[in-house]
């Protein structure tokens, strides 16, 4: 019944009509539902009380005839055909019944309904007016011609009028009235659909600039660890006087101070504390100066770096060496950044008559047209893996606030794909002779070639992923007794899978092109099954769990100890080995094994059962058995084949893993208390065995 009525409540509403539009058609359908309703009511009560009674059901059955008519050209969408045949049928109906069928029981009171549906559906004033006087004639008229009604009633001719006009005035005082609030009510509900867009869109932003700090800090964390590792991994091998080794820990601090600065800087920026120390500044040998300080940068990568100066005077700029040095170095930074090995970095010098315009064009990744004012923003990086690895996002910021301050100008030109070019422009002080000519391309630099020791046969080789050069370089160190296979990044760790015969992964977790998550998904799927360590700077559970569900060996985090690295390494290798030779000795399928490896499906449960059940120092073999429903040597063939470990080593290996967990997580717990969390009694023997697998001493403290 309830669908019925809303079926012709919406006869003739489509998806194209205004709300208001649509509310007349409800309406007029409303009226034509209540009309069929009434009549019917009026049939019934009238055949005891009107003696022309015939008369009466014809005229009832036609005026349900002619608003069928006015619901079918509704449904014809013909809205205006519709209003005014329903009103004109109102009317005339009146007229019949009040003068032909039922005179003189005062139906053509209903005429007033003539002028008040006129204000319901029309708009337009002189159709109003029209019909309040179409009205009042209607009943007035007749009856000075047929005299339906005494004719006292009509003494006075202004009785009828003022009762017709008076109540059209009211319905019309009442009808403005809630139009205005209607109107109202909708400017209200603009607004607040505005302030809800506003509120979106500010959510939006500060949940864009939440994701910002949350990279930013991640990236700063990464930034940071890496070449702290590096000087704390350098600082027991000072007792060589080593001055390569001298001179990497200046660097890397250097680097951290740096990163320091020019946070600092930046927030002094927005301080009266900020200030340059300018003097006269010869700008091309400046630029010569900061060129020749990225070359061996530049040279690492093979790519082609040059500059070039247009300025047929030798232009003096009013500025400040050090943080003039500093912004076109993190130019220069990002250019070294975002090139490919082999491409192209220009300097190019040029003048005009007022300034001194210094372009660094790269053939890099470049940046998209929406992000070429937002990459000088505080804080904002581009989405790209190259960023994803690291990066602080404040270099090309502070680069533009230090230029604007010596009251030049920096700007971007970019395309996505063929590169960027950063334009520098300064106002000249002055303009003296040249003293130098720069030459137009080469910096003539010796290049270093490093002669690799050949590998013996016995030489485990370790592929080791890593995108930070001197970390390269200091884990190259540390692993001298192996031969060390470096790449950039995941894919051309990928590229060295295939080459050469690798024993044993290291593989940082922020990369650019393909991170270490990443890499080892790929190479999990390759059915590569050599044992992967995992360096990471981010101490987050997220992260740890991610990379331990790929099924990964083992992880450290930055900064780490040497002999923990070594320690890592070595059981990593060791319990390796010993699963290759029982495959071998036991005639293992390869192919089922890679799988069982692959799925981690076995091993994965048998992890979570002993870690469910580690802190019950009973729990051992036999439950193991008792819990997967197999033979202890069963159980011994499987986990020595998918691990290396025979089945008690297996369970004391994920019982220190565990102690690890446990310890990094709070490592103010005492060595007893991590001890009881893993089922240990005897704590002194659990000490030595977390040394000899960690390369770390808990503290014994209660």
């Amino acid at each position: 019944m309830k669908s019925t009525f809303q079926r012709n409540i919406n006869i003739g509403v489509h998806d194209g009509l205004s709300k208001n539009e649509e509310k007349l058609v409800k309406l007029l359908n409303f009226i034509c539902l209540i009309w069929y309703f009434v009549t019917i009511l009026f049939i019934v009560t009238d055949y005891f009380i009107v003696e022309n009674y015939l008369g009466v059901v014809v005229g009832y059955v036609l005026q349900v005839l002619l608003f069928i008519l006015v619901q079918f050209l509704q449904y014809k969408r013909m809205y205006f055909a519709a209003r005014i045949l329903f009103v004109t049928c109102s009317h005339l109906l009146v007229f019949v019944f009040c003068n032909a069928i039922i005179p003189g029981v005062f139906v053509d009171l209903f005429y007033i309904l003539t002028p008040l549906f006129g204000l319901m559906f029309f708009e337009n004033r002189i159709i109003h007016y029209s019909l309040l006087f179409i009205a009042i004639i209607s009943f007035v008229l007749p009856n000075y011609l047929w005299q339906n009604y005494d004719v006292t009633l009509f003494e006075d001719p202004t009785t009828i009028p003022i009762f017709f006009i008076s109540i059209f005035l009211l319905v019309t005082y009442f009808r403005n009235l809630n139009m205005k609030n209607e109107k109202r009510l909708q400017e209200q509900k603009n607004i607040a659909l505005n302030d809800k867009e506003l509120i979106e869109n500010q959510q939006k932003e500060l949940l864009d600039l939440h994701n910002f700090q949350n990279q930013f800090f991640i990236n700063i964390a990464h930034e940071i660890r890496t070449p702290l590792t590096i000087i704390k991994g350098n600082i027991n091998r000072l007792k060589s006087e080593d001055e390569s080794i001298v001179e990497t820990l200046k660097s890397q601090s250097d680097k951290i101070q740096r990163i320091v600065k020019d946070v600092m800087d930046l927030t002094k920026m927005d301080t009266n504390e900020f200030s340059l120390n300018n003097e006269d500044v010869s700008f091309s040998s400046f630029v010569k100066t900061v060129f020749n300080s990225f070359y061996s940068t530049f040279q690492s990568k093979e790519i082609d770096y040059q500059l070039f100066d247009t300025s047929k005077k030798n232009a003096i700029v009013d500025g400040d060496k050090i943080y003039l040095e500093s912004a076109i170095s993190n130019i220069l930074t990002n250019a070294a950044k975002y090139t490919e090995n082999k491409e192209q970095v220009f300097l190019i010098i040029e003048q005009s008559t007022d300034n001194i315009v210094l372009k660094i064009k790269d053939t890099g990744i470049g940046v998209q047209e929406s992000e070429k004012e937002k990459i000088f923003n505080r804080f904002y990086q581009s989405d790209n893996s190259i960023n994803r690895s690291g990066g602080s996002g404040i270099g090309l910021a502070f680069s533009k606030e230090i230029i604007y301050k010596h009251g030049g100008s920096l700007v971007l030109e970019s395309k996505v794909g063929e590169g960027s070019t950063f334009i520098i422009t300064l106002p000249i002080k002055s303009i003296v002779p040249k003293t130098e000519k720069i030459a137009e391309s080469n910096v003539q630099i010796d290049q270093v070639i490093k002669a690799s020791n050949p590998v013996s046969k016995d030489q485990k080789t370790v592929l080791l992923v890593e995108d930070n050069k001197e970390m390269r370089e200091y884990i190259s160190s540390v692993l001298s007794g192996y031969n060390i296979v470096e790449a950039e990044d995941g894919l051309e760790g990928i590229e060295n899978l295939l080459k050469h015969d690798i024993d044993y992964i290291i593989t940082d977790y922020m990369m650019p092109k393909m991170n270490g998550y990443d890499f080892i998904k790929k190479i999990k799927e390759e059915n590569y099954t050599v044992p992967v360590l995992m360096l990471t700077a981010r101490t987050d559970n997220k992260t740890k769990l991610e990379v331990l569900r790929l099924g990964i060996d083992d992880y450290i985090s930055k900064p780490f100890e040497e002999e923990e690295l070594l320690l890592r390494v070595k059981n990593g290798l060791n319990n390796y080995k010993s699963q290759q030779e029982y495959i071998q000795s036991e005639n293992i399928q390869v192919e089922e094994t890679r799988q069982d490896t692959i799925t981690n499906a076995f091993i994965k449960k048998l992890k979570e059962f002993i870690e469910d059940n580690c802190a019950n120092e009973k729990f051992g073999i036999l439950d193991l058995c008792d819990e997967f429903a197999v033979s202890q040597s069963t159980l011994y063939r499987k986990v020595k084949s998918l691990t290396g470990l025979n089945t008690k080593e297996f369970i004391t290996e994920v019982k220190l893993k565990k102690a690890l967990e446990i310890f990094n997580q709070d490592e103010t717990l005492s060595l007893k208390e991590i001890g009881y969390k893993v089922g240990f009694l005897n704590y002194t023997h659990f000490g030595q065995l977390f040394e000899q697998r960690f390369g770390k001493q808990l503290s014994s403290n209660t």
